[in-house]
């Protein structure tokens, strides 16, 4: 959601809901005219929750309101206790809420009753929340499942894409996480913060398709609507765009007419180029090296049977990206060739925003233009607002090259707010944390990102790292030595390495340089992972040398030698600062 920016009345005013009234002017609470003695602290989660009546306020935005970052308190049981005595005051009550509903682990929500604005003065904009989950396949054949999951993608796309500045879709790696469960919809309302549910099914039978829904209110659980529409493969996009419009229709939510227009005639697919193309989403969702390179073959088969088929082409691209993103594929390899899908795509549609975003990995990855990258990045957000997926490359970028903590922060939870249960977003956000140096929310992101997944290995990182800057060293040791013994990388390493020399275990973190050594003579071991243990170790010149060795080498990690915090000790070397200008870094944000 980000930080409300307030206008310069946007606290004199008198909020009233049930018996009561907040004066955001003077923060007084009353309750018929008497006032309730309330702390400040109390006062002021009330105040953030009223200006976003019925929307989800994280539990990250009310710290940021409430204790600056340089402040170090016991945030968990300091909030814990501002809202329970906020509760108490308003005769409300966790169990059953009347007021203050809680989003567990996430935060926050204003459920009460508001007066509706007065004559002439327009109501405050709200963006509706809708999860459409994943659609049952009633084909009777369990090999069909990737076609309803994949059908289940598109039709979010397409909600997405409807009117972003007035609804907001959850994304599909969350919304997949109920596939198969058995909870009712006031439960899953809850946690992923929705007002609409959409439920469904679809059954295939050859190139004939069905896709049924209905529309779920989660407040009531009433069902508002339900209908269904069949069509052939090839005009699968005719169809999935009416089944999108109708629900629009029925949450009243009104399309502009530039949106409409771009729905208005939707492309014929070929039948045999779009199985490809879903079974291939179907394998790019599971975001690891076996499933994206099964992608990547059934782009490559949709390419074959339609060579204009834009999506194959866009999220090939992608694929390749991420494949030399993650360093799956040698980056000499893997960027040519998103490079070069990605300008397929756009000579069939420049609209489209995998494409775009598969150019800003390039750019920034491969070409080291980060100018460009940053332009690409703009654009697929522009073309692609509801979609985290995208969201999630911007705010690592500007935080990573621009250090523009404050807007990468508010993406961040913007993009946490569309995919909630995502876990490459929530680990990611942790980087952002730690390079902007909020280190306890840093931790706090990573170990919510193991409880989702104990084998994401960015939050071992992250916990290790962040622990690190805070001195808690055998906290980070462990961290490192987890990921260690769990996937062996030479990332872990590296990291593991760092925090013994810090730690001044020296004996350690020479052991771990042999290892490191060692396995060089067999694999590629990037110099980046020796310069992180002599910078333990205190060898500035040494680990310098590595990281010019890492910059003739075109290894990608030394673009980070800015925003990394435990390369302080580098900072007032002249060789640093000369290695900042070759990288020809991008500007810091003003008010960093």
């Amino acid at each position: 959601m980000g930080h409300a920016v307030e206008t310069p009345d946007a606290r004199s005013r008198v909020i009233r809901f049930g018996d009561y009234e907040a004066d955001l002017r003077s923060g007084e609470l009353r309750k018929r005219g008497t006032r309730i003695r309330l702390p400040g602290q109390s006062f002021e989660v009330l105040a953030l929750l009223l200006e976003h009546p019925g929307e989800l306020v994280t539990r990250e935005e009310l710290r940021a309101r409430l204790w600056p970052a340089d402040v170090f308190v016991d945030f968990e049981n300091n909030l814990n206790t501002a809202v329970g005595r906020l509760r108490e005051a308003l005769g409300d009550s966790a169990e059953k809420p009347r007021f203050i509903e809680t989003l567990p682990r996430r935060g926050y929500r204003f459920i009460g009753r508001l007066p509706e604005p007065s004559a002439g003065v327009p109501p405050p904009t709200r963006r509706i929340k809708l999860a459409v989950l994943p659609l049952e396949n009633l084909s009777g054949d369990p090999a069909q499942e990737y076609f309803s999951d994949g059908m289940t993608e598109e039709l979010i796309t397409q909600l997405a894409g409807l009117a972003p500045e007035r609804l907001g879709v959850i994304a599909r790696t969350s919304a997949m996480r109920y596939k198969g469960a058995r909870k009712d919809v006031a439960r899953i309302g809850r946690e992923l913060g929705v007002d609409y549910v959409v439920e469904g099914s679809v059954r295939r039978a050859g190139d004939g398709v069905r896709i049924s829904a209905q529309l779920i209110q989660v407040s009531d659980q009433t069902h508002l609507w339900a209908n269904s529409f069949d069509g052939g493969l090839g005009d699968i996009l005719k169809v999935q765009r009416e089944v999108a419009q109708a629900i629009a229709r029925q949450i009243e939510v009104t399309v502009s007419p530039a949106r409409e227009s771009c729905f208005r005639h939707p492309p014929v697919v070929i039948p045999e180029a779009y199985d490809a193309y879903v079974k291939g989403l179907y394998h790019f969702n599971q975001l690891h090296p076996s499933g994206l390179h099964k992608a990547v073959e059934y782009f490559e088969l949709a390419i074959g049977k339609d060579p204009r088929y834009a999506p194959a082409h866009g999220k090939l691209a992608t694929a390749h990206a991420l494949l030399g993103f993650f360093g799956w594929v040698a980056a000499s390899e893997a960027f040519p060739k998103a490079e070069k899908a990605a300008l397929a795509a756009l000579q069939v549609d420049d609209t489209h925003p995998d494409a775009h975003h598969a150019l800003a990995v390039v750019h920034w990855f491969h070409h080291w233009n980060l100018a460009a990258a940053e332009r690409e990045w703009e654009r697929t957000v522009e073309l692609a607002p509801n979609d985290p997926f995208h969201r999630w490359g911007v705010f690592i970028f500007l935080s990573s090259m621009r250090e523009d903590h404050r807007r990468a922060i508010a993406e961040a939870e913007l993009a946490r707010e569309l995919d909630p249960l995502s876990v490459l977003i929530r680990s990611n956000f942790g980087w952002v944390l730690y390079w902007s140096r909020h280190y306890d929310r840093a931790i706090a992101e990573s170990r919510a990102a193991l409880e989702m997944d104990p084998n994401c290995l960015m939050a071992y990182y992250i916990l290790g790292l962040a622990s690190l800057a805070k001195s808690a060293f055998n906290d980070a040791i462990a961290a490192l030595l987890e990921a260690t013994h769990r996937f062996g990388d030479n990332f872990s390493l590296g990291y593991l390495g760092l925090a013994y020399g810090l730690a001044g275990r020296r004996a350690e973190a020479r052991e771990v340089l042999s290892q490191l050594e060692r396995r060089a003579a067999s694999q590629d071991v990037r110099p980046i992972h020796f310069a992180w243990v002599h910078v333990g170790l205190g060898e500035n010149q040494t680990a310098l040398d590595w990281l010019e060795t890492a910059y003739a080498k075109h290894n990608t990690n030394v673009l980070f030698v800015r925003c990394v915090p435990f390369y302080d000790p580098l900072r007032s070397e002249p060789r640093y600062a000369q290695l900042l200008a070759r990288l020809n870094l991008l500007p810091r944000a003003s008010g960093r």
